[in-house]
């Protein structure tokens, strides 16, 4: 009996055992996988992470395209009515494209006849026109287009854009193409989450799943992870199936070696009585849940990651914004921006019964200081003539750049009569502007047009007045101000 009795025993020592080796083996599988996938989830927000800040260059981008494009500079350069054009924006050993933050700048006329171009040092030789003619060539028939392009094993932001007279018109006389190139330098510059992010220019692999985005109509991944790293590559394509960029990141998966220690000792005190299996089993819940909680922390820290990035982000949408909206050198509203602003003022002024006015300005004299002393010092004459205008606005007051030495000012809610008063004080503190350039004193003047909203079906009208009225100061002798109430 007692040998049946032992024998029972350690047959269920036996099960208790292998049951225990089961049981810490099924246990130590179920924590790796659920790290792998923990880890797989992070490493799958950040792919889409690093895809929505390749879709964020290429509106930053195309931002820029709209903003040169519309330039009547540009529309003036192409009609051959501005040679200046050039040395003004892009002049030889200049920095310009750096400063933008773009490689490539070309202008073609209606015909796509190349008319410009622009490289940084780091794309190819300045006197081989083949990348030009490659995407002159390559986008052809195609209007318009934003995202990327792939030439020689190597993939490019790019943006097209028609070139117009004004704002507001659809005579386009030409083209403007601009991008930048995707490099392992910027690819380290936006990556934040990654241990590591490459341009690659691997072959195209078979896919682990596929994602759109709103600029892609196809984007691939593979991803392999081994025990201690994922390595993902990424494939973008176009909707004809065109490899457009493709990109290898890696990153490590943090496993804790407390898992594999933990099982180790486990392992060791197998044979012993079951009373202590119990306690080791308790003690290896407990490393269970401090690891899970381990994982929680991990996905905490990855999602305020995130949301810095996020906020991030929206610092550079609020610059962007700048950049697309206000002039470069005077920090005043460009003319895109003047002429939205211009258009609600009238139009809520017109379904109120208000009165307003419009003023052209421009400085007398201004191409005499150019000449003379140069575009730096024509820059400073403008940067000082618009902070002292600036210092006699209102908050409500509109105020922009409309070109070269050529201003517009809207005040709301403001009659003729109140309106000329302003500006004449506006005039004579311009008069007290004195810029010294070595032994010479420049004292600014400037001559302005105002009209009222009286009679007028739009703002362009209003604003035409105006610089007929303007054109009238210039000829009666310049520094005056004239209006319908006084036209001499």
């Amino acid at each position: 009996m007692l040998k049946k009795i032992k024998k029972k025993s350690n047959f269920f020592l036996l099960f208790i055992v292998a049951l225990a080796i089961a049981f810490i083996v099924i246990t130590q599988n179920k924590l790796i996988e659920n790290y792998h996938i923990a880890n797989s989830k992070i490493n799958h927000k950040n792919i889409k992470s690093l895809i929505e800040k390749l879709e964020d260059r290429i509106d930053f981008i195309h931002k820029l395209s709209l903003e040169y494009s519309s330039l009547d500079e540009t529309y003036e350069f192409i009609n051959d009515q501005n040679p200046d054009y050039i040395y003004s924006n892009f002049r030889k050993d200049s920095y310009t494209l750096e400063d933008i933050d773009l490689s490539y700048f070309i202008l073609t006329n209606k015909s796509n006849k190349l008319l410009f171009s622009k490289k940084t040092r780091h794309i190819t030789n300045a006197k081989d026109h083949d990348f030009e003619e490659y995407l002159i060539k390559k986008l052809k028939k195609i209007k318009k287009t934003n995202g990327i392009i792939r030439y020689k094993n190597n993939s490019y932001f790019i943006s097209k854009a028609p070139v117009y007279q004004t704002d507001y018109s659809e005579n386009s006389n030409g083209f403007l193409i601009l991008g930048k190139k995707i490099d392992n330098l910027y690819l380290k510059n936006i990556n934040s989450n990654f241990l590591e992010v490459r341009f690659s220019n691997k072959p195209n692999e078979i896919s682990n799943y596929e994602l759109v985005s709103k600029t892609f109509p196809k984007i691939i991944v593979n991803s392999h992870q081994e025990i201690d790293f994922f390595t993902n590559n990424i494939y973008f394509y176009n909707e004809k199936n065109e490899l457009l960029l493709s990109i290898q990141t890696e990153n490590n998966v943090e496993i804790s070696d407390d898992i594999f220690m933990t099982t180790c000792i486990l392992s060791t005190f197998l044979l012993l009585i079951i009373l202590i299996l119990i306690l080791t089993l308790n003690s290896y819940k407990k490393l269970f849940s401090h690891n899970q909680k381990n994982i929680e922390n991990q996905i905490d820290i990855k999602t305020k990651q995130i949301k810095n990035a996020m906020e991030e982000l929206e610092k550079v949408n609020l610059q962007l914004y700048d950049i697309a909206h206000t002039d470069h050198l005077t920090k005043t509203m460009n003319r895109r921006n003047f002429f939205i602003h211009a258009h609600n003022i009238f139009s809520v002024s017109k379904k109120e019964n208000i009165e307003f006015t419009t003023v052209m300005i421009d400085i007398d004299n201004f191409k005499t200081y150019n000449d003379k002393y140069g575009h730096d010092v024509g820059d400073r004459v403008l940067i000082e003539f618009t902070k002292t205008i600036k210092d006699k606005l209102e908050s409500n007051d509109i105020f922009g750049r409309l070109g070269g030495e050529e201003f517009a000012l809207v005040f709301p809610k403001t009659n003729l009569k109140n309106a000329i008063k302003k500006v004449e004080e506006i005039k004579e503190e311009i008069e007290q502007i004195d810029i010294f350039v070595y032994e010479d004193v420049i004292n600014i003047t400037a001559s302005f047009g105002i009209s009222d909203n009286y009679g007028s079906n739009n703002i362009d009208e209003m604003l035409q007045k105006s610089d007929k009225l303007l054109y009238n100061a210039k000829k009666d002798g310049k520094n005056l101000v004239r209006s319908r109430l006084n036209l001499s």
